[in-house]
């Protein structure tokens, strides 16, 4: 899903430039034409919706940055603007969410906790280390999702996958947003072929197969 966007708005310049070579009132140039309006009526669709932006932004070879790319001149702002928006709305949602989970977490523990003997929380509080790990300075407030936009993009040949794992901490909640929505197919494709080899599988003469065998046999398949 993370080329998605990229891939369609490549085809639509692609387009664009034939058929002013081609000439707009030629048979090659109104084929563009009706190329272009096919494609650009799916991509008006995809990008519309916050998966395929998240998942490019995600990406550590393209981020923000890719955008800037395709969108140079000025009157590109708002385009630019309403990606980011759209980047930063999901952002809070996970955000949220993952607020939502805490307190549900602390609620637990204050329950479990709320049999301790008086005397000995006393002590315990008396004894406790919380002022050795009081933050003391200027804390750094600069949101989540501003650091990764300014972040560096990666090499072409970069694996994700390892990116993600050593960068997991210090955006934890982007890297959540990216193991979702990385792992979107671009297309039903794969499933559709999947559905495909299920019907040479199981057919009259092996009628019988399990669920668990049926599985076993399409990743052999795969």
């Amino acid at each position: 899903m993370n080329y998605a966007i990229l891939q369609y708005l490549r085809l639509l310049n692609k387009l664009e430039l034939l058929r002013t070579a081609f000439g707009a009132n030629t048979q090659l140039g109104k084929a563009c034409t009706f190329a272009y309006d096919k494609i650009d009526e799916y991509y008006k669709m995809i990008k519309k919706q916050n998966f395929a932006i998240v998942a490019t932004i995600c990406d550590p070879r393209f981020n923000f940055n890719v955008f800037r790319n395709l969108w140079q001149d000025l009157d590109s702002n708002a385009y630019r603007n309403r990606v980011r928006k759209q980047f930063i709305d999901t952002f809070v949602q996970y955000e949220q969410q993952e607020k939502a989970l805490q307190a549900a977490v602390i609620a637990k523990q204050d329950e479990s906790t709320a049999t301790i003997n008086d005397d000995i929380a006393i002590h315990l509080d008396s004894d406790s280390e919380d002022d050795l790990f009081k933050p003391r300075g200027i804390p750094d407030f600069e949101a989540e999702y501003t650091k990764w936009i300014k972040q560096p993009v990666m090499k072409r040949e970069t694996n994700i996958l390892r990116y993600w794992a050593s960068k997991e901490y210090e955006f934890p909640t982007i890297a959540r947003m990216a193991r979702d929505h990385l792992a979107i197919p671009a297309t039903s494709a794969p499933s559709e072929c999947v559905f495909s080899v299920s019907g040479d599988i199981i057919t009259k003469k092996r009628n019988r197969l399990g669920a668990d065998i049926t599985r076993r046999l399409l990743c052999l398949r795969d």
